[in-house]
């Protein structure tokens, strides 16, 4: 059954759930993930500034926030505003994770979650994602351009990065291109194509960094 809520507080039970999307359908910013696999939930959030509408479409977490005036948002960006969102996924699952409208702010630890795959459309700004094992190939797909995005992952784990064109500066562990006007491909020792992490990026990239997590 569908639910929907606009709470500051929000946990959809696990019961019943076999595997988790999250969706943004109007963007994300200020948004902090983090994964739990002993959380009794199958997802929790907390909302600071605007509250979005959380709605429960099956296994699909749908996060909506109103439309603000450019004056509206500028008003949670000044001192004496706020606007953040604090989500929580439990970690016993998979879980897709999408963006609609575009993502700027957004830091992810996904280091114990089982992702199936994120996609970002409309572009992504100041993003920071840890990503854990991948036992599969994983697609991370960026539409719209990424400007200063750093993607992390554990130290043996491939990794392919293709950017389809107008690329400032892109790093892959020692590898760095800049200045190049076409598309460029770049993969750690090891790809195969059979498992790991597939990073797409469209319209262009300015600072995209993939590296390594550092040693816990």
């Amino acid at each position: 059954m569908n639910t929907a809520s606009h709470d500051r507080e929000v946990a959809v039970p696990l019961e019943g759930h076999a595997a988790g999307r999250l969706e943004f359908r109007r963007g994300a910013s200020s948004v902090v993930i983090r994964a739990d696999a002993a959380m009794p939930d199958l997802f929790r959030a907390h909302f600071e500034g605007p509250v979005p509408e959380v709605a429960v479409e099956g296994d699909t977490v749908v996060i909506r926030y109103r439309r603000l005036s450019p004056a509206g948002w500028v008003r949670y960006a000044l001192p004496f505003g706020h606007h953040a969102a604090h989500l929580t996924l439990n970690a016993s699952l998979p879980w897709q994770v999408d963006v609609r409208g575009g993502a700027s702010r957004v830091d992810a630890d996904m280091r114990g979650l089982r992702l199936a795959g994120l996609e970002i459309r409309g572009g992504a700004s100041d993003i920071r994602i840890e990503l854990g094992d991948a036992a599969a190939l994983v697609p991370v797909r960026v539409h719209g351009g990424a400007s200063q995005v750093v993607v992390q992952r554990p130290a043996g784990t491939p990794v392919r990065a293709s950017v389809s064109s107008g690329i400032s500066v892109v790093t892959m562990d020692d590898q760095r291109f800049g200045s190049v006007g076409g598309p460029a491909v770049l993969h750690t020792a090891g790809w195969t194509g059979a498992a790991g992490y597939d990073v797409e990026v469209t319209g262009g990239a300015s600072n995209l960094v993939v590296t390594t997590s550092a040693a816990v």
